[in-house]
């Protein structure tokens, strides 16, 4: 799970296995709301993608419950979600290392390097450009932008 601000990027929290529901809604419970509530009251949009755990019926109701606005993504659209960028930099980042993983311990510790190692910039300039990007996206009307 990744999750940054146009200021701040937050640890990874690396899940065991395949994500499902469950483990989502937990991840949800304990560690984003509060952290969202903290940082920006009740006053916060929550963006994520189309994957089917974000979608399931107790994931959507306990948002619905809870009051948290949700940005609609068009489905495979990762021109409108900042963080498939920023993951896309991790891999270019992975990809350059001479020290390739060998494990799944490897790969782990890698992903988090590359992760802790993209500049704050990077992230003030995506989320910088998300008017642009909605804009160009409602201009091609949900078709294929530049981005």
């Amino acid at each position: 799970m990744r999750c940054f601000l146009s200021r701040e990027k937050f640890d990874l929290h690396i899940v065991d296995g395949n994500l499902d529901q469950y483990q989502y809604l937990q991840i949800l419970k304990e560690k984003l709301l509060p952290f969202a509530r903290l940082t920006f009251g009740h006053k916060f949009v929550y963006q994520d993608d189309n994957a089917r755990y974000h979608r399931a019926h107790t994931v959507v109701n306990f948002m619905e419950t809870e009051g948290i606005k949700h940005m609609e993504c068009p489905a495979v659209s990762p021109d409108m979600n900042s963080i498939e960028n920023l993951w896309s930099e991790v891999t270019r980042t992975m990809d350059a290392s001479a020290n390739q993983p060998t494990n799944l311990a490897g790969l782990g510790q890698a992903v988090n390097d590359a992760w802790q190692a993209l500049p704050l910039q990077n992230l003030a300039t995506l989320i910088a450009s998300m008017p642009r990007r909605i804009q160009a996206l409602y201009d091609a009307r949900s078709g294929h932008t530049k981005y």
